[in-house]
């Protein structure tokens, strides 16, 4: 898949692409949401909820140098 592709999915479609096909990678705490962090092949990919609710906020792809900022600490990317 590339950003393109999924730049065009709907926030349902993103949501069935993360849950059939991503590998979970960390969790952290922003503000008052739980965001996860998964990976399909190149693309990384955050899913926000608000803590405490079962409702997606958002579905977000994030650059790698993102990731390394946000996740150091409970995270070892390749490379």
């Amino acid at each position: 898949m590339t950003q393109e592709a999924f730049k065009r999915l709907s926030k349902r479609e993103r949501y069935v692409i993360v849950r059939d096909r991503a590998t979970f990678l960390a969790s952290r705490l922003h503000g008052g949401f739980q965001v996860g962090l998964y990976r399909i092949g190149d693309l990384y990919i955050e899913v926000w909820k608000r803590v405490g609710l079962d409702y997606l906020e958002y579905i977000e792809l994030v650059d790698e140098k993102k990731v390394r900022d946000a996740y150091l600490d409970n995270l070892n990317l390749p490379g």
